[in-house]
């Protein structure tokens, strides 16, 4: 199925699945709706489950009038497409998809009931944070610049190798399949896009006491450093926020392990449905 943005002239795409509460899921870079689809599996039993590829990735197109590198403008998109489904919803959003839930729930601009952060690639959070953040900052722009030259210099596969394994760990790019490799390269582009319009916000810390929902951030014990610190910040600053960690588990947790993800999901919709927003325990840790 497909939707127009009012705002935009961008066209997209989402999958559609179950009845009962609506649950949004926003895919991470280099990813489309489809990553979730063992979630879905379960969730559709009981909910009314959408799935939309971003702007620029699968079935969705950007519209090329937009700012490419603008949060708000991927943000803007979402925001329809929870218009067009008429009732609140609960966000879920993983790397990009989480940095673009954490903007609308931000904006106050769509009804929201709960939302469920995967490693949010926020950025802007090193960069203005201690020395150890900005060294981790600096750490994340080098790869940027990597991906960046790569693209120019037509060798995408060489960037995308540097950018999975930061993300995953080093040899997993060595561990795919050429048409997985081919996948990712093809949409180094949009993951380029993704970096800069994470790295360009300014808001600051302050502004996270806007987001009145029940919020839920998970992080995968075996994630980069920099994904680990973006998560921990956020769930510091977003008021009633909780914090999960996952053993053996890396910045793929959604796809990896998507019966963590649904659990997770289940327990979260039943506390927000029934007005029920954890004040302690604000830690937690789960295996994988």
């Amino acid at each position: 199925m497909t939707i127009e943005s009012k705002i935009s002239r961008t066209r997209l795409f989402y999958r559609e699945a179950g009845s009962g509460a609506p649950v949004v899921l926003l895919h991470g870079s280099a990813g489309c709706g489809a990553q979730w689809r063992d979630s879905v599996s379960r969730l559709r039993k009981r909910h009314r489950v959408i799935t939309p590829d971003l702007p620029g990735y699968g079935g969705s197109e950007a519209d090329p009038a937009q700012p490419a590198n603008s949060l708000a403008t991927l943000a803007r998109a979402i925001i329809d497409l929870i218009d067009h489904i008429g009732e609140p919803v609960h966000l879920v959003g993983h790397s990009i998809g989480a940095a673009i839930a954490v903007k609308i729930a931000m904006s106050g601009r769509a009804r929201i009931r709960s939302l469920t952060l995967f490693e949010p690639s926020l950025f802007h959070l090193l960069r203005d944070g201690n020395a150890g953040d900005r060294a981790l900052f600096t750490e994340v722009s080098d790869m940027t610049a990597t991906l960046a030259s790569s693209a120019y210099d037509d060798i995408p596969h060489e960037g995308m190798r540097k950018f999975i394994d930061h993300c995953n760990g080093d040899g997993t790019w060595a561990g795919l399949s050429d048409n997985m490799r081919d996948a990712y390269a093809s949409d180094i582009d949009n993951v380029l896009r993704d970096f800069a319009a994470s790295a360009s916000q300014m808001w600051s810390l302050d502004e996270l006491e806007r987001i009145a929902c029940p919020t839920f951030a998970y992080m995968g014990l075996d994630t980069s450093a920099a994904a680990r610190r973006m998560t921990e910040i956020l769930a510091r600053a977003i008021p009633n926020a909780r914090l999960t960690r996952v053993t053996s588990a890396g910045h793929m947790l959604p796809v990896a392990h998507p019966h963590i993800v649904a659990s997770a999901l289940e327990r979260h919709i039943a506390a927000a449905t029934a007005r029920v927003a954890r004040t302690n325990d604000k830690v937690a840790i789960l295996a994988a």
